[in-house]
């Protein structure tokens, strides 16, 4: 039989959003329920990029503001 699944990719599929992520690195997605609404949480520790430029994610708790 053939084999369906990709070995080299893991891709998550939502209506509007592709998300492609290393197959070792499938332990940086997580889905919860907050609030009663469903996410997906990708760990972004370092080096996020959106459309090429590079974003720097604060903690709001952190804030001197």
């Amino acid at each position: 039989p053939v084999n369906i699944v990709e070995p080299k990719q893991f891709s998550v599929k939502l209506p509007d959003v592709v998300i492609k992520i290393a197959p070792e690195r499938a332990d940086l997605i997580e889905t919860r329920v907050i609030d009663g609404r469903k996410y997906l949480l990708i760990l972004a520790e370092e080096g996020v990029e959106v459309n090429g430029v590079t974003i720097a994610i604060t903690d709001p708790e952190e804030s001197p503001f």
